[in-house]
């Protein structure tokens, strides 16, 4: 007798833990139903851009949160976990690339460390301040930006 109740204790018990990690966890793959992914394509005059970060701000009346992503082999993809709410935002786009010239490393490496020096080379237009838009539905949300080198 006393095992059986022991057991159904248990069980319950672990029963009890199940749904309590489910319910934390997101069981049922629930998630926050306000966020919606965004996905698509950057290229600079043409060309998928190798690398880079993409960022979504909200601009003035949609309520965050802000969020970006990697760019990587022109494709981002910015899950809905981690997505953005319905409105307008300010796409930035940056990346970098090496300059072909040495610079100092600085601390904490030794005083004669050198490193390759980068340098941001999307024009500024895209980035500070950016004049990139896009705005978030319900639904797939695709934005490609083709980005030019020229003015």
């Amino acid at each position: 007798m006393w095992r059986a109740r022991c057991s159904a204790r248990l069980l319950n018990g672990l029963s009890l833990s199940a749904l309590i990690i489910c319910l934390t966890a997101g069981c049922g793959g629930g998630g926050n139903p306000d966020l919606h992914g965004v996905k698509g394509t950057v290229t600079l005059d043409g060309q998928p851009l190798e690398t880079g970060t993409i960022a979504f701000d909200p601009e003035m009346g949609t309520k965050g949160p802000n969020s970006g992503g990697e760019i990587i082999n022109g494709s981002y993809e910015i899950p809905a976990v981690s997505g953005l709410k319905l409105g307008s935002y300010e796409v930035t786009i940056r990346s970098f690339r090496k300059t072909g010239r040495q610079i100092p490393a600085g601390e904490p490496a030794p005083p004669d460390a050198m490193v390759d020096e980068v340098a941001q080379f999307i024009p500024k237009k895209y980035n500070a301040p950016t004049t990139l838009k896009a705005e978030i539905k319900a639904g797939e949300n695709k934005h490609d930006f083709a980005l030019s080198s020229g003015n």
